[in-house]
């Protein structure tokens, strides 16, 4: 084992000192809201001097006072989400009181006080609505609340479904792991969101946020969320994406609770598409999800308790649908079995502090999980298990240093630790030792070549001080956060055969025998990967008058893995109320947003150096074996016995050392540095009639320095043929670094040893070379719950496109020995969705006593692909991926039920020249709640998802080369009609 840092850790030491000489952090302030206004006479004037006093209604805490400045005007940073009562007394005047001021996450609330002249000893008490458009914020996003998040349809009870209830939001359900779904944001990869629980980071460092946030969070235990889609504040950033904020529920004054329980069961769906096709039968599946939350006072107005805990039984239903080999048809379910268990403690022990502290754990084993292998369905030989336990710790500290000036540090610990790969490795079978994986032209069989296990750890130090000075709100931060990821990664040590055809191996049958063996070399690789996070800030909101506020600020990021240190990131919005009335906001910003890296993005640097203990390796190394495609028999040795792993055959070629020189390694490039994106919006939010508002927004993104894998020794075919001989430039790795416009770097600790004469075919590195580019119209339509009835619509309308596929793993598939050739990399990118329209609705019935019915209804694109032939190489770059031209595609397939499935698509060329199907499901629900006693109320519910039962599929499946026989034919469904029975008792 070995410690991999990259540029090393030396400034660890100075990283320290600075946290003790400026104030600490910058997203500390990402779960809690502000409270703005100001105190006038009766005719309009404003009154300085007026004592401003602010208390949570609930708890009793964030006690806090306040002096109006010379313009009368009043601000209290970092407020806990929830009801306020705001007291104001001035010399001449009666005290004014206002209660059930209702602060949510990530808010900037105002409210005006017009005081009466009389004696302070007399109160006056009022009452008025709250805001519902901030008109001192350019933040483009939206917020989801209590009542949304337990009385909207919910598959899964995940919060994560419901960002995408947000305009420019695309969620993706997932269908592979539990609590693993994710969202992708105004064209963004989904590794790049930033997950903040209770103002605490809760990212995933090792993979980023694809399979959302690193600890699920029990429905049941969210208050509300926050998203911001764009311009966000100088204070938050290592993100490109969304900024998710949620906050847990805190204890009360008073006890509280509930009791839940959720089911679904197959004999009350409809039967899997494919299953159906297939004449199987409907896989075994039921879902138990059921648990309790209570909360509470230790002692009133001093400290509180609040306690969640859920447990899920889920046996998910899958077919196994593999139409050129029917025998491997089946349907079968993958087991989870989650416990999720959150604890929060809150206390104020003087009126200057108040201390938070918050556990959360869960644990989720699943067996036999049915994953795709790219656009390849798995047999049931292949599938997978996954044993994980995700905890995160986190605690703040909230202090008022003077009236004018607060100070909010927060520490926090993520761990998670996971195994994952076939059932027999995560039972303790050696992966060396388990048969191969067989990769055949359109199905995976035999085995997983996953197999893997990691512990990660972050451990994070923020802090911002707030300070009020006459119209200015200053904040200044920084954060620190140090992580580390302890792997074992054993893929493909019992080795991977790759076919051409689908056909059984038979030992008479050339064409059934494998054309291409990949596998690890030597043992199990044990690494240790770290990295140092540092993040300042500035930030002024400055309240220029009335009607203007301008948000300024400066951040600057760095990181140890990705580092150049000159990572500044200025930040500037504004703000505009044209009629001062407090319902209409005309808002624009521009900001520089920088991506922090994911460990998985450089791991190869580490993984695959010009010599190692473990490497995969290919045989035959540069290409694939030409016999089997063209009907004769292969010639390379490892492969003409069939798929079967002959390992004295294979030490024979590459020797029997520990030490082995890898022909075709992965470098780093010295001047690698962060990604980042431009990003400028314009919009508005208006009130146009009592408690409806819409919004409009434009967005114009540009993706800069975007990581494209390159290749340092670009091979050329002999001829167009997928299986033809390829040549390189270069037969040395010293060669290929004396002649690359690549500052190269070997990361690898046997770099003393002779790398410059290894041997090479591929050398692979990552530069800043991508580009994307999105833009789109955000229109959003939303009623604050009143009268019975609350909903949210929106659509967007967008173009996403690029030299790379958006993703943190852009190739260059045109590259030749010539030039990149990145003009023929330009399209659409993977994440491109052009039409996005979600609705959510909910309406209490009246004259029924608690009858309410709820709705989501989304439609939205499919996603684009490539159509080619891979059996062609038209370039003769080695890299089988040239787009076909222009024209309408079409494939048909007739399944064992007699039902003909056809799709046909209009291919306009190019990468992702094709769109694969969209989108569309409706789901319903039906709640009936009583009240038991004055405090106790029980609620039953009855849902419906795809209630139409549209089979929507899973578009990995969908495959774009017209040479496979599952060309255009999705072989996975997503979620058939399915029902859900539950019981809610609240108290």
């Amino acid at each position: 084992m070995f410690e991999f840092s990259f540029r090393g850790v030396s400034k660890l030491g100075y990283i320290f000192l600075v946290s003790f000489i400026f104030v600490l952090s910058v997203s500390g302030q990402d779960a809690v809201a502000t409270l703005r206004g100001t105190v006038s006479d009766p005719n309009g004037g404003r009154i300085p001097g007026a004592t401003v006093t602010v208390a949570n209604q609930e708890t009793g805490l964030n006690r806090r006072s306040a002096v109006t400045n010379n313009a009368g005007e009043y601000v209290f940073t970092s407020l806990v989400p929830g009801l306020y009562k705001v007291s104001v007394e001035a010399s001449g005047f009666k005290s004014s009181v206002r209660e059930n001021i209702k602060l949510t996450v990530g808010e900037i609330q105002d409210f005006a006080f017009t005081m009466e002249v009389g004696g302070s000893d007399e109160t006056v008490t009022v009452t008025s609505d709250e805001t519902l458009v901030e008109t001192t914020s350019s933040k483009v996003g939206g917020h989801i609340g209590q009542q949304e998040l337990l009385e909207l349809p919910s598959i899964n009870r995940n919060f994560i479904g419901f960002v995408g209830l947000v305009p420019g939001v695309v969620p993706n359900i997932s269908t592979e792991s539990f609590g693993s779904d994710s969202v992708s944001v105004g064209g963004q990869d989904p590794r790049y969101n930033n997950f903040s629980l209770d103002g605490s980071s809760n990212n995933d460092d090792v993979i980023g946020q694809r399979a959302g946030a690193q600890a699920r969070t029990a429905l049941e235990a969210v208050d509300e969320f926050q998203i911001q889609t764009n311009q966000f504040t100088a204070e938050f950033g290592r993100t490109s994406g969304g900024l998710i904020n949620a906050v847990t529920k805190s204890g009360k004054n008073r006890f509280f609770g509930s009791v839940f329980g959720f089911f679904q069961d197959s004999a009350l769906n409809k039967i899997d598409r494919f299953a159906e096709l297939n004449n199987l039968p409907e896989a075994e599946a039921s879902t138990e999800q059921f648990g309790g939350t209570v909360g509470g006072p230790i002692k009133k107005d001093f400290a509180h308790f609040f306690f969640s805990y859920e447990r899920t039984r889920d046996d998910d239903g899958r077919t196994i649908n593999i139409p050129s080999r029917p025998e491997f048809n089946t349907s079968t379910s993958t087991a989870t079995r989650a416990t999720n268990t959150l604890v929060r403690g809150d206390i104020q022990p003087t009126d200057n502090d108040q201390v938070s502290v918050r556990w959360l754990r869960e644990s989720s084993p699943q067996n036999n999980q049915i994953i795709a292998v790219g656009t390849r369905p798995v047999t049931l030989a292949a599938r997978r298990a996954e044993a994980d336990v995700d905890q995160t710790v986190a605690a703040s500290w909230t202090h008022n240093l003077t009236s004018s000036m607060l100070n909010d540090m927060r520490i926090n610990f993520t761990r998670e630790d996971v195994i994952f790969g076939s059932p027999a490795f995560n039972s303790g079978t050696p992966q060396e030792d388990l048969p191969p994986t067989l990769i055949f032209e359109t199905f995976v069989d035999q085995q997983s070549n996953v197999a893997q296990s990691r512990i990660n750890n972050s451990y994070r130090l923020a802090d911002t001080l707030a300070w009020v000075r006459g119209s200015h709100t200053f904040k200044f931060g920084l954060e620190y956060q140090y992580i580390t990821a302890d792997a074992k990664t054993n893929d493909n040590l019992n080795g991977t055969f790759t076919f051409p055809f689908d056909l059984p191996f038979d030992p008479t049958n050339p064409r059934s025998f494998p054309e291409r063996l990949s596998i690890r070399i030597g043992g199990p690789l044990k690494t240790v990967t770290l990295n140092h996070n540092t993040s300042l800030f500035a930030q002024d909101s400055w309240r220029v008058n009335q009607k203007l506020t301008l948000n300024l600020g400066l951040r600057w990021d760095d990181e140890t893995v990705s580092s150049d240190q000159t990572n500044f990131s200025p930040r500037l919005g504004v703000a505009y109320d044209p009629v001062g009335d407090g319902k209409t906001v005309i808002r624009a910003g521009y900001g520089l947003f920088y991506q922090n890296t994911p460990f998985e993005v450089i791991t190869a640097f580490q993984t695959a150096g010009p010599f190692a203990t473990s490497f995969v390796r290919n045989f035959p190394l540069n290409s694939t074996d030409p016999g089997p495609r063209a009907g004769n028999f292969p010639t390379d040795p490892t492969l003409i016995n069939g798929p079967v792993v002959d390992r004295a055959v294979i030490n024979a070629i590459v020797g029997s050392s520990t030490i082995l020189p890898n022909p075709a390694p992965v470098v780093d490039n010295g001047s690698r540095r962060m990604a980042y994106t431009q990003s400028f919006s314009a919009g508005f939010s208006r009130e146009i009639i009592k408690d409806i508002v819409f919004a409009a927004d434009y967005i114009h993104t540009d993706g800069k320095d975007q990581f494209l894998t390159v290749n340092l020794n670009p091979g050329l075919r002999a001829n167009t043929s997928s299986s033809g001989p390829i040549s390189r430039q270069f037969s040395k790795l010293g060669q290929v670094i004396d002649n690359t416009f690549v500052d190269v770097i070997i990361q690898n600790q046997f770099s003393n040893l002779d790398f410059r004469n290894v041997s090479v075919s591929n050398v692979t590195t990552r530069i800043n070379e991508g580009d994307t580019n999105y833009d789109a119209l955000q229109l959003s339509l939303e009623k604050r719950f009143s009268q019975g009835f609350q909903f949210k619509a929106s659509y967007t309308l967008s173009d996403s496109t690029g030299n790379v596929s958006g993703s943190a793993f852009g190739v260059a598939n045109f590259q030749s020995q010539t030039g990149l050739n990145l003009d023929a990399n330009k399209g659409p990118t993977d994440f491109d969705r052009a039409n996005n329209f979600v609705f959510s609705g909910l309406y209490q019935v009246p004259k029924t006593r608690g009858l309410s019915v709820s709705t989501v209804i989304r439609a939205l694109d499919g996603t684009p692909v490539t159509i080619f032939n891979s059996t062609f190489d038209a370039d003769q770059n080695g890299i089988n991926l040239d787009p076909l031209p222009a024209g309408t595609f079409t494939n048909s397939r007739t399944f064992p039920n007699g039902e003909t499935l056809s799709f046909q698509v209009e291919n306009k060329g190019g990468i992702n020249g094709a769109r694969r199907p969209g989108f569309f499901q409706v789901d319903l629900r039906l709640a009936y709640k009583y009240n038991v006693t004055e405090r106790i109320n029980t609620g039953f519910t009855f849902e419906i998802f795809n209630m139409f039962d549209r089979t929507n599929f899973d578009e990995t499946t969908f495959g774009g080369n017209t040479s496979q026989s599952s060309f255009l034919i999705p072989s996975i469904g997503k979620s058939k009609r399915t029902l859900q029975l539950g019981f809610r008792v609240a108290f």
